[in-house]
């Protein structure tokens, strides 16, 4: 018979009764029936839980608005014939330069 799957919450609980006690490692998980490999597991996920940033609220945090304070500062370049590879070139400020190609 298996153990039931112990939640998120009641393995951080365990991390929690193990860092309060002066118990051992191997002692400690003697006691609560537990595997030392897997405390270790919970307490490596428990600390990659901290340490990810929670994500925004809605969607609009996501995106960033770059606006063109000097709009004649903007080229157009002929299209290419339809024979020829289409190639997209976006002039950014700072003398960044994006070219895409096919």
């Amino acid at each position: 018979m298996t153990k039931p799957r112990l939640t998120d919450i009641q393995k951080s609980e365990i991390l929690d009764k193990w860092n309060q006690s002066s118990l051992p490692l191997q002692d400690f998980c003697q006691q609560e029936s537990i595997s030392p490999s897997a405390l270790r597991r919970w307490r490596y996920q428990q600390r990659e839980l901290l340490t990810i940033p929670t994500p925004p609220e809605n969607d609009e945090d996501d995106w960033i608005e770059i606006a063109n304070s000097k709009p004649d500062n903007l080229e157009a370049k002929p299209e290419p014939s339809p024979t020829s590879n289409w190639r997209v070139e976006l002039v950014l400020p700072g003398d960044i330069i994006l070219r895409l190609g096919y």
